[in-house]
């Protein structure tokens, strides 16, 4: 049968699948790794049919270990996430993946097996990561189960970059903690490695940044990746690397903004022939880091934003075929509020298209921010706009990172005696409201000996709620404290639920010890600007009164907090 496969391969290449399964009863395993390898290779991928006839036939074929990562992985990339091969990676070759059965393979071919479940199971995490779905509970296990097999100095850029974007798509929690180790150091050598290529990096970027939010230790190995890219010259990365660099960007929070810019003049020209995914994904990258027209010295991100809105609304049937470039294009042009007509004829269609589509959660989470902002005159049944807002507050009711930070503030506001709830139905850190001296005695706010006003002080009116929001790194660009979209966004929809909303940022709270309550205090009454005298003890206070001008019109005095 080899003979002959080899015969026919010389004339139609693409008949070779096709004889094997005419003869699966002579089908063995080299035959079937050799006919899915010339498949994978030609111009032309094989039909469907030949894929599911294949698929039903490999619980039946004895493979080698050898033979099984070749074939898995052939079938993944011709297949793509066919629920027929996801039924046989799960019930077929999980149960064979034995430490014993993994010790027979190479890196490449256990790379090619890994490979194979990214392939078959893809999360599209580009923005905001869906949870891990339950059913690769098993194939999490499987992937933390590799570490052993791959010694990070052993592999090849090639097989490292492959490896990230692996762990990267599958959505691996990285538990236990030596598979965060392992991917570090995957990160690291490859970084330190002089044969790695461009597209290397920039796939491992990609990957790496992907996964920071799963865990912050892998920060430090991804800034060293970052800044060995930014050290080469931009021009000399493909179309292709340019444009995930840019989405790694936005990912990442990097702020080196002129190697963005110089991305940014490459994408440029290239532009009016790019995929809607792609133009969708660097307006949310310039979007993510609130690159608005009012920045200086970004033309080119900003002629960017130009000429992709423009582009977009002449392809507007292509964006309509994709819910993730909907979703990137309505809370793009809402974080950079783009409010051109042409533009909001766009987003109205956008939801008019997927009100009656089941949409992503991520998505839903997206749309509902852009609904309440994006003053385009949408409108949407009542159904889905229930659909959008469960998800916003399902994403709100989420763990948060810094809650430690949330409650040494509520602790910092009991000792100063001011009346706070943590509310978290609108996302709210500490929620404040401030009571009229004649309130009522039952209401949640400050007493009335808290209340005086403050001559030539600048406070929320008597009755006003006040969102205390405490500012963690998320919320900013890695080294330049730039606020985020997300942030932006998120402060303009409490302001329109009717807060004023004062910012708490982590680098300047951070630098007031934990144990220096009374500056943290001191810091407070000045932020809030609500009290005019806070008592530490009977002869210890701290008092708040505006600073006096001299005839220059400057403050007589500094202050670390005015």
């Amino acid at each position: 049968m080899n003979g002959k496969i080899t015969s026919i391969e010389k004339d139609r290449p693409n008949a070779v699948l096709g004889y094997v399964l005419k003869n699966k009863d002579k089908c063995n395993g080299i035959n079937l790794a050799h006919a899915l390898t010339i498949s994978l290779n030609s111009p032309r991928p094989p039909p469907a049919s030949h894929l599911s006839k294949v698929t039903s036939l490999l619980p039946s074929i004895p493979l080698k270990p050898r033979q099984t990562a070749i074939v898995y992985h052939a079938l993944s990339k011709l297949h793509g996430g066919a629920p027929e091969f996801k039924d046989v990676l799960l019930e077929h070759l999980l149960p064979r993946l034995t430490p014993e059965f993994l010790d027979k393979l190479n890196p490449q071919e256990l790379v090619m097996l890994v490979s194979s479940f990214s392939n078959a199971f893809p999360s599209n995490h580009n923005l905001s990561p869906p949870s891990p779905l339950p059913v690769l509970t098993p194939v999490h296990d499987f992937f933390s189960r590799i570490p052993p097999f791959l010694p990070p100095s052993t592999l090849n850029p090639r097989t490292i970059s492959t490896l990230l974007h692996s762990f990267s798509t599958i959505n691996h929690p990285l538990t236990p903690p030596s598979t965060t180790s392992f991917i570090s150091s995957l990160i690291t050598n490859l970084t330190h490695s002089p044969t790695s290529n461009h597209h290397d990096l920039t796939l491992s970027l990609h990957s790496s940044t992907n996964m920071c939010d799963r865990s912050k230790s892998l920060n430090p190995p991804t800034t060293s990746l970052f800044q060995k890219i930014t050290s080469l010259t931009p021009s000399t990365y493909s179309l292709l690397d340019v444009n995930q660099l840019i989405a790694s960007y936005g990912i990442g929070r990097f702020d080196d903004f002129k190697f963005l810019q110089d991305l940014y003049k490459i994408a440029n020209e290239n532009i009016r022939n790019e995929n809607v995914e792609v133009i969708g994904n660097g307006l949310w990258t310039a979007a993510r880091l609130y690159v608005g027209l009012e920045c200086d010295d970004l033309e080119y991100i900003q002629e960017y934003v130009e000429t992709g809105v423009e582009v977009l609304r002449g392809r507007v049937d292509e964006v309509l075929e994709d819910e993730q470039v909907c979703a990137n294009f309505v809370w793009s042009v809402t974080v950079l509020e783009r409010r051109d007509e042409g533009t909001k004829e766009i987003v109205r269609r956008i939801f008019k298209e997927l009100e009656n589509k089941e949409v992503k959660k991520a998505h839903l989470h997206q749309l509902y921010q852009a609904y309440c902002l994006c003053d385009c005159g949408v409108e949407v049944s009542p159904a889905f706009e229930k659909r959008m807002e469960k998800e916003w507050r399902r994403e709100k009711e989420r763990a948060k990172k810094s809650s430690n930070r949330h409650m040494e503030l509520s602790k910092v506001l009991k000792l100063m005696r001011i009346a706070h709830t943590n509310e978290y139905e609108d996302d709210i850190d500490v929620s404040i409201l401030l009571t009229p001296p004649d309130g009522d005695s039952g209401s949640v706010g400050f007493t009335k000996s808290l209340i005086k006003p403050l001559t030539g002080v600048s406070r929320p009116p008597p009755g006003r709620k006040i969102a205390l929001e405490f500012d963690g790194p998320d919320h900013f660009t890695r080294t330049t404290q730039r606020s985020l979209g997300h942030t932006v966004l998120k402060y303009r929809l409490l302001t329109s639920l009717g807060y004023a909303v004062v910012r708490v940022p982590y680098y300047v709270w951070d630098r007031i010890p934990f144990w220096a309550s009374m500056e943290r205090q001191r810091y407070l009454q000045r932020l809030l600007k609500t009290e005019e005298v806070v008592r530490f003890s009977e002869v210890d206070r701290s008092e708040y009164t505006p600073l006096g001008k001299s005839k220059s019109g400057r403050a007589e005095q500094s202050s670390r907090f005015d």
